[in-house]
């Protein structure tokens, strides 16, 4: 009797541990229906300041999975020349000019990106500086830098170029938001649109 009651215990721990080594763990980011890409381009945006189109340039790049989710990082300025009022009066060759750039975190979602046009989403989220440069001749100086939060959805199209270049078109808005430069932020807080030029390796 002694003997077939360890007989079963031996079995019962056998059967045990062949289904917990069978119940393994599973990760969202691994397994058979998983495929990884990378991308990386330009950025164009065009904006808005005080009522004046602001254009910018960059660019940004960043990890794709399952030829959807988009986890990255981007970086932009302004290319656009705004001059500000000149506090010095009516000295000569002094000019005052706005300067704003910022950088951070590139979130996105494609829908349906087996399909040659397709829906994409974009938020970027980031922190920035928004600056006065006090140009005097052929001298510059940076003059009431503060830092600049800055929030960036977007929605629009993308088109499969090529196999490795994606073109996107999207549009959204720019909320720009600063404790020292507030005035300036609410003057670059804009509707937005940007064009986004990506080449890498996405899945397929």
């Amino acid at each position: 009797m002694h003997a077939n009651r360890l007989v079963i215990l031996a079995l019962a721990l056998f059967l045990g541990s062949h289904i917990q080594a069978q119940d393994k763990t599973r990760y969202i980011f691994e397994g058979e229906n998983v495929n990884y890409g990378g991308f990386g381009g330009p950025l164009f945006t065009i904006g808005g300041y005080d009522g004046q189109a602001a254009y910018y340039s960059g660019g940004g790049g960043g990890a794709l999975i399952n030829k959807r989710i988009i986890l990255g990082g981007y970086g932009m300025g302004l290319t656009s020349d705004f001059n500000l009022p000149n506090p010095d009066g009516a000295l000569p060759n002094v000019d005052y000019v706005l300067e704003f750039g910022h950088g951070g975190l590139w979130l996105g979602y494609n829908f349906s990106p087996e399909k040659a046009v397709h829906l994409t989403s974009t938020l970027l989220l980031g922190g920035g500086s928004i600056s006065t440069e006090q140009y005097i001749g052929d001298q510059s100086n940076t003059l009431d830098r503060a830092g600049a939060f800055v929030a960036t959805p977007m929605v629009g199209v993308e088109l499969n170029l090529i196999r490795w270049m994606r073109l996107a078109a999207v549009g959204g808005y720019q909320y720009v938001a600063s404790n020292g430069r507030q005035d300036a932020a609410s003057k670059l807080s804009s509707p937005i649109v940007q064009l986004q030029l990506k080449f890498g390796f996405f899945g397929d």
